[in-house]
């Protein structure tokens, strides 16, 4: 049963659900979808109790959205800012890229859903098996106490939606050497940042700081360095262009983005730094990580090199 998308106030998505014929995921693939809505079942459960709980209906939103891929049996997941869900519906082809999903692919939400005439919040998870054409979407509806959630009924299955497997997606053999050492200058001037503030609060649900976008002439002679505040990268990423359209930016030769990125492997919590490279006139930007460990009173340390992770979007105007 396909759904109509809107976007209401409040942060969250509300679809209206209509009758169409509908077809099957893979038994594999269903089993997938049902794991990746028991995780969006239980953080949100988390981040009610932390809110203090309260009655249905509920403002929210209850889940900090998050992408998930499946390859072997090794779940990776990642979280993105609150209030970002059709960002990530837009860039889950992006995000899966990055991470290497090589099997299944899915994202999950939280919205409203409108069955016959009344409007429940509701978490989406929709997912994909890499080579199929399309993806497929399930709903729970589900009512707040200050346990948490508690879904009322069964799971539903809404029907296909648009692929979130990237298309057409450009591969490097190997990383650009002008873009690897800007990628280590950059990753080095915001961990000399890090290293002089210790972490006063540490949240398992956010990154310690929004995205940063550095830009600058000759080598790594830096003109000016931008911090958006805490929004999701995926927001940040047009803000950025912008900057790089503008004034000083106009005038770059290069420039840095990094953001930072929250994911889970296996039920462990991992930090990284995420850093896109690219010299004015390049086609594309390189991608970049740097894993890093964050604990409360300590600063931030790097843990290991930085890796190359592919060829990303470009950072500048009018590039492609």
């Amino acid at each position: 049963m396909a759904p109509v998308k809107s976007r209401p106030s409040g942060g969250k998505q509300a679809r209206r659900r209509k009758a169409t014929e509908v077809t099957e995921p893979s038994p594999e693939l269903n089993e997938f979808l049902r794991c990746e809505l028991r995780e969006a079942i239980r953080r949100a459960s988390e981040l009610i109790r932390l809110a203090g709980g309260g009655e249905s209906p509920w403002a929210g939103p209850s889940l900090h959205p998050f992408v998930a891929t499946l390859n072997g049996n090794d779940i990776r997941r990642v979280t993105v800012s609150v209030g970002e869900a059709a960002d990530v519906a837009e860039h889950a082809g992006d995000l899966i890229a990055q991470h290497g999903g090589r099997g299944f692919a899915a994202m999950a939400h939280d919205g409203f859903l409108t069955l016959d005439g009344t409007r429940s919040n509701c978490l989406f998870v929709r997912g994909q098996q890499q080579g199929s054409r399309t993806s497929y979407e399930i709903a729970q509806p589900y009512a707040v106490s200050r346990r948490g959630i508690r879904p009322l009924g069964q799971p539903m299955l809404l029907g296909t939606a648009e692929p979130i497997f990237p298309k057409g997606r450009v591969k490097a053999a190997k990383p650009d050497p002008r873009h690897e050492a800007l990628a280590a200058w950059a990753m080095e001037f915001v961990m000399r940042i890090h290293a002089k503030i210790p972490i006063e609060t540490l949240d398992k649900n956010y990154e310690i700081e929004g995205p940063r976008l550095l830009h600058g002439k000759g080598r790594f002679t830096l003109g000016k360095s931008v911090l958006f505040g805490f929004c999701s990268y995926l927001a940040a990423l047009p803000m950025a262009a912008d900057t790089l359209r503008h004034q000083e930016g106009a005038q770059a030769e290069w420039a840095a983005f990094v953001h930072d990125e929250l994911a889970s492997i296996g039920g462990s919590a991992e930090r990284s730094f995420r850093v896109r490279v690219q010299y004015r006139g390049d086609p594309f930007s390189s991608l970049y990580s740097q894993p890093y460990l964050a604990k409360v009173g300590r600063v931030v340390k790097a843990v290991g090199g930085l890796e190359f992770v592919g060829l990303s979007r470009s950072l500048f105007p009018g590039a492609r």
